[in-house]
């Protein structure tokens, strides 16, 4: 990508939470409200790979990015901080998965499973 042009890989609209989420070619994940106003850029952390997808849970508070080189990263939203027409929604890395796909190889997907969504099950290009 000689040109430094900005690709969209995924986009999900959360009902829970009524924002939009767009993950980027630049590594980056945007929020967006209904005005579609710009909240909350999350960036992957000492990482230079860009997000193939990602995925919410049912509660708009929690977010999954699938990453090029094969991790998993999730995330914690504070609903808190974007209510009353605030337009800063803080968003706090809460962990980063790997070994679960080969090293290098891209995911392309996961979701929150399971009754309190305490399983997250990710696949990708390495067919596990």
């Amino acid at each position: 990508n000689p040109e430094n042009i900005v690709f969209v890989f995924d986009a999900n609209y959360c009902p829970a939470s009524g924002l939009l989420g767009v993950a980027l070619s630049d590594g980056s994940l945007r929020l967006v409200n209904g005005r579609g106003v710009c909240i909350s850029v999350l960036n992957l952390p000492g990482n230079q790979a860009h997000l193939t997808s990602f995925c919410w849970d049912s509660t708009g508070t929690q977010i999954a990015t699938c990453v090029a080189t094969g991790h998993l990263i999730t995330w914690a939203l504070d609903m808190e901080s974007h209510q009353g027409g605030n337009y800063n929604t803080v968003a706090t890395c809460t962990a980063i998965f790997e070994g679960g796909h080969q090293a290098g190889r891209p995911l392309f997907g996961s979701r929150y499973c399971g009754d309190e969504e305490k399983l997250l099950v990710s696949w990708g290009i390495d067919g596990r």
